[in-house]
C-alpha cells in the first residue's frame, strides 16, 4: 500500500486539486492554467502521458483555488507512479507560476469491458 492516490487505468481520470495562495483568486483572471501528467521523474518528451483538461471550480475560501483535472481515456497509461502539477501562465506570457508536484499511482484495473 502506498501513500499516493490510486487511479485505475481503462477509466476516465478526474481529480480535484486545491491550491492555497496568498493572492485572491481574482488575481488569476485571464491567466492560462495548464496541467500535464507525466511518468515519475521523466521530463523528457517520452514521459508525457496526457495534457489534462483543467476546470476551475468554486471555493468558499478566497485564498484557495480549486480545480477539476480531467482526461477521458487512460487506456494507454502505464501502471506505476506518475506526477502532475499546474502551471499558471500570465496573460502576457512573461512569467509562469508552478504548483508543487503531486504523485499519483496508476494501478491495473480488474473489471474489463467497462
Amino acid at each position: 500500500m502506498t501513500d499516493y492516490p490510486q487511479i485505475p487505468v481503462r477509466r476516465s481520470f478526474s481529480l480535484i486539486v486545491s491550491v492555497d495562495t496568498t493572492l485572491p483568486a481574482v488575481s488569476f483572471v485571464n491567466w492560462t492554467i495548464q496541467a500535464q501528467l507525466r511518468k515519475a521523474n521523466n521530463n523528457q518528451p517520452s514521459g508525457l502521458l496526457a495534457e489534462l483538461e483543467v476546470y476551475p471550480t468554486a471555493s468558499e475560501d478566497p485564498n484557495q483555488l480549486i480545480f477539476l483535472l480531467y482526461h477521458a481515456d487512460t487506456s494507454s497509461w502505464p501502471v506505476g507512479l506518475v506526477e502532475l502539477d499546474l502551471a499558471f501562465i500570465h496573460p502576457e506570457g512573461d512569467h509562469t507560476i508552478m504548483t508543487q508536484r503531486r504523485t499519483i499511482e496508476i494501478t491495473r484495473s480488474v473489471t474489463r469491458n467497462v
